[in-house]
């Protein structure tokens, strides 16, 4: 994982960058570790991600949305939960484009957001009110 940081040196000179570290505790040691004082520590955030932009721009056949469409509509009439449908429709996925349909929705599903706002967070439908 990816963090920014602010720090002093030791001779009191403002430093600014990113590291990468297993986790927020490990990059604070290894700038301790450096002689550099931790003013703030964040998990850094790109401005775009190269990864959706690129989906942006692979074709999607719809055949392939309208198929993705029907399997998960029937895995979920079947009560399976739909964290478990996604997994396995994501497996058949081919299309790289298509794959970050299922992909986008799992960040915000599993917290426990709607569905219906999982798919606006990830720009799969417009916002409704209710």
């Amino acid at each position: 994982m990816d963090f920014s940081y602010v720090a002093y040196t030791k001779d009191k000179t403002l430093v600014k960058g990113k590291l990468s570290a297993s986790s927020g505790e490990a990059a604070a040691k290894l700038l301790g570790y450096s002689g550099y004082k931790v003013l703030t520590l964040r998990p850094y955030v790109p401005f775009f991600n190269l990864e959706k932009l690129s989906a942006l721009f692979a074709r999607v056949n719809p055949r392939e949305v309208i198929m993705f469409s029907r399997q998960l509509a029937l895995l979920l009439e079947s009560g399976t939960d739909i964290v478990a449908s996604l997994e396995l429709l994501q497996g058949q996925v081919t299309n790289r484009g298509a794959k970050e349909i299922p992909e986008g929705l799992f960040p915000d599903i599993l917290p426990g957001n709607s569905r219906r706002r999982a798919e606006w967070q990830s720009g799969g439908c417009a916002q409704t009110d209710g």
